[in-house]
C-alpha cells in the first residue's frame, strides 16, 4: 500500500505547507498495490483467548454468578428439617452465591482510501487479503492485552468493586484471593496500601480478624509463608506475642517467592533462583492442587519469552531423562508438570513483588502502626508468570470482528474501511490462579 506524497499544491494545503494528517484529511488517503503488501514482523494471533471459558456479550456489563461449595448434613433416623432446634431438628443449608461483573470494552480502526484505482483496491481489503489479516492481527493483540489486564486487574464481587491501588503490591489481586478464601467484602477491602489496618485488614489491635487470616494454608514457597516465617522471629513492645498462630497466612498463598531456590539450591543464592525455574512451577501447582484442581484438568502457563528462556536452561526440562518431547529440538515451550505453556509477548516488565522484609509488631494499643503490617520485597525488571485452570477467567466478546466498507460522498467517494469489536475478561476464581514473580540479577528495594 502506497502513502503518495501530496505535495505543496494538492488542495487543501496550508500556506505552502505539506500535507499532514493532522490538517488535511486527504493524507490518510492510499493507493493499493495488493501485489505488493507484506506484513511486517509482528503478533498475528491471539496466545491467551483459547485459555479462558468463552461468554457472549450482547453490549451490556454482563452479570456473572457462580456457587461456592457447600457442606452435607448428617441425619439420624427420625429427625426431619425445621427451626425447632429443640426437637432436634436438622437447620436448612443456603447456597452461598458470589456475582461478578463482566464489564466489555470497545474497540475501533477506520481507514480512508482513494478510489481511483478500484479494482487494486478490492484486491487488498479482500477477506483473506493482507490489509485485513494486518487490522484482524491488531485486535488479537488487543484481546491478549485484556485478558492479561483481568489476570490482576479491578474486579466487582457482589456490587463491590476491588481496584488495585498499588500495582506492586497486586492489591486488587490479593483482596480478591482473601474474600475466595471467605473473608467479608469489608476485611478484603482493609488490604489497601498505607492504611492503619493490618495485612488482614484488621484494626491492628489485635482484634478480629487479625487472628483468623481467610487466606487458606500455610505452604512453603509463598509470599504467604516468607511472611509467616518473618513474623514468627518478632516480639512486640508488650513482650508478649500476639495471641494467634504464626503457622497462619499472613499475605497470600497465590503469590510464589520472587527468589524461591532452585532444586537443590539455596534460596536467594544466585540470580538463577530468580528466574522461572520448575521449583516455582511445583510450587504454584501444589497451590492449585490444594485448592481443589482436580487431577486432568487443563493447566495454563502463561509466561514470557525472557521466562522460556529460563525454562531452557533447567536441566529438569530439558532432559530426555524428565521429557520426553524434549523442548530444545522444538526451540519453544512444550507440555510438563501437566501444563500447556502459552508464550505471550504482551507480558509487561515492571517491578515485581519478590518477597518479604522485615516485619514489625507493635503495641496492639497504637492502631496507627499495626503490628501486622510487613515490607514487601520487590524487584525490577521483572515480569509476572501465570498459573491457572481453565475455568479461572472469563473472556467475553460480542460478535466477531466486525468489518464495513462505506462510500463518502462528500469526500469524493472515497472509501472509508472500518472495524470493530467487543471484549472483555473478569477473573472468577483467585484461588485458580497463582502469580510467579520472576527478575534478574539480585537488586531490590524494599516498599511499606
Amino acid at each position: 500500500m502506497a502513502y503518495p506524497d501530496f505535495g505543496t499544491s494538492w488542495p487543501g494545503t496550508t500556506g505552502n505547507v505539506a500535507n499532514t494528517a493532522s490538517n488535511n484529511y486527504t493524507q490518510l488517503f492510499k493507493t493499493a498495490y495488493a501485489d505488493m503488501i507484506r506484513l511486517k514482523a509482528q503478533t498475528l494471533h491471539s496466545a491467551l483467548s483459547d485459555t479462558c471459558m468463552p461468554e457472549v456479550l450482547r453490549g451490556d456489563p454482563l452479570m456473572l454468578d457462580s456457587y461456592k461449595s457447600v457442606t452435607l448434613t448428617t441425619r439420624d433416623r427420625g429427625q426431619q428439617y425445621g427451626n425447632d432446634s429443640a426437637a432436634g431438628d436438622k437447620a436448612y443449608k443456603e447456597t452461598d452465591n458470589e456475582r461478578r461483573e463482566l464489564r466489555p470494552e470497545f474497540h475501533e480502526f477506520a481507514e480512508l482510501f482513494d478510489p481511483r484505482d478500484e479494482r487494486a483496491l478490492m484486491r487488498a481489503i479482500q477477506p483473506d487479503g493482507a490489509y485485513v489479516a494486518n487490522v484482524a492481527a491488531a485486535f488479537n493483540r488487543k484481546k491478549d492485552e485484556v485478558i492479561l489486564n483481568a489476570f490482576r486487574g479491578p474486579v466487582t464481587v457482589n456490587g463491590t468493586g476491588f481496584t488495585d491501588a498499588n500495582t506492586v503490591a497486586l492489591h486488587a489481586f490479593r483482596k480478591d484471593c482473601d474474600l475466595a478464601y471467605g473473608s467479608t467484602t469489608a476485611i478484603a477491602g482493609g488490604l489497601a496500601a498505607g492504611s492503619s489496618t493490618d495485612l488482614l485488614g484488621g484494626p491492628g489491635d489485635a482484634s478480629a480478624p487479625d487472628d483468623n487470616s481467610a487466606s487458606g494454608n500455610n505452604i512453603t514457597g509463598t509470599i504467604g509463608a516468607a511472611a509467616a516465617a518473618v513474623l514468627a522471629g518478632e516480639t512486640y513492645t508488650g513482650g508478649v506475642l500476639p495471641a494467634f498462630s504464626l503457622t497462619q497466612e499472613f499475605g497470600c498463598q497465590q503469590i510464589v517467592e520472587g527468589p524461591l531456590a532452585t532444586i537443590g539450591g539455596t534460596a536467594g543464592a544466585t540470580d538463577a533462583g530468580r528466574g522461572l525455574h520448575i521449583k516455582k512451577l511445583l510450587t504454584a501447582l501444589n497451590v492449585l492442587q490444594t485448592n481443589g484442581a482436580w487431577q486432568g484438568q487443563r493447566i495454563y502457563v502463561v509466561l514470557h519469552p525472557d521466562q522460556v528462556n529460563d525454562l531452557m536452561h533447567e536441566v529438569q526440562y530439558t532432559s530426555s531423562d524428565y521429557n520426553a518431547l524434549q523442548p530444545l529440538m522444538y526451540g519453544q515451550p512444550v507440555p510438563f508438570l501437566g501444563c500447556e505453556f502459552r508464550v505471550c509477548n504482551q507480558i509487561p516488565q515492571e517491578t515485581v513483588l519478590s518477597g518479604v522484609g522485615a516485619g514489625t509488631l507493635q503495641d496492639p494499643a497504637n492502631a496507627d502502626n499495626a503490628y501486622a503490617t510487613l515490607s514487601f520485597e520487590t524487584a525490577t525488571n521483572g515480569r509476572y508468570v501465570w498459573m491457572y485452570t481453565e475455568d479461572a477467567n472469563i473472556f467475553g466478546m460480542g460478535d466477531e470482528m466486525t468489518v464495513r466498507f462505506d462510500e463518502i460522498p462528500d469526500r469524493g467517494y472515497s472509501l472509508q474501511c472500518y472495524h470493530d469489536f467487543s471484549l472483555g475478561a473478569v477473573r472468577m476464581d483467585p484461588k485458580k490462579m497463582v502469580a510467579i514473580p520472576c527478575h534478574k540479577g539480585s537488586t531490590e528495594a524494599a516498599i511499606a
